[in-house]
């Protein structure tokens, strides 16, 4: 955010594919997307807090829109 003269989290997405990824993301209250290329899959990560699951990161430029 830093780097990039962000300040507010709520314009910040954090992608990941871990449980802990979602996490972070939330705890931090940045916009939390749980990607699919990973080991898990959806069931896995819908029961953590996410605010979007997606199938690829190619999926992520519509959610910026």
């Amino acid at each position: 955010m830093e780097r990039t003269g962000v300040q507010d989290v709520r314009e910040v997405l954090a992608a990941g594919d871990t449980v802990n990824d979602l996490l972070a993301a939330t705890r931090v209250g940045v916009t939390a997307v749980g990607v699919l290329t990973g080991k898990l899959g959806r069931a896995d990560l819908e029961v953590h807090p996410h605010t979007y699951i997606v199938d690829g990161v190619r999926d992520l430029p519509a959610l910026l829109a």
